[in-house]
């Protein structure tokens, strides 16, 4: 996650102003339903949120066995922090469309505050940068 600079809104090495985050399950079987994920960097120190599973996945389009449509909705809780000050939280809604047949289940396409952010493409990673 980046501001419009560019600027890696997770480094608080970097900034006094960052982010910490926090991902519950829209879909759990509680209000409070943590979704697990990992903050990791790449080779050039820039922060991500890594998410593998763990939110409820939702059948949208589940009738034909050959083509099924799944979905996970999880609040994104961005917590603003201006060195150890706490400024605001900001609530925002990942949504994950998956797609499965008899051979693959993979992720089809990821909308950020409802705005569609990645389209899964054959043989690409999914890979999906939000700009705040």
């Amino acid at each position: 996650m980046k501001n419009g600079a560019g600027r890696d809104l997770f480094h608080k090495k970097k900034n006094n102003t960052y982010f910490t985050y926090s991902l519950n399950d829209v879909n759990g079987v509680k209000d409070l339903a943590p979704v697990s994920s990992t903050l990791k960097a790449t080779a050039d120190s820039t922060l991500f949120i890594e998410y593998i599973a763990g939110a409820k996945r939702v059948g949208l389009d589940t009738l034909d066995p050959n083509n099924k449509t799944y979905q996970s909705v999880i609040t994104v809780s961005l917590i603003k922090h201006l060195n150890d000050a706490i400024l605001d939280t900001i609530n925002e809604r990942l949504r994950i469309e998956y797609h499965m047949t008899p051979s693959v289940f993979e992720v089809s396409k990821v909308y950020y505050n409802d705005t569609l952010r990645f389209t899964k493409q054959p043989g690409s990673p999914n890979v999906v940068t939000i700009v705040k």
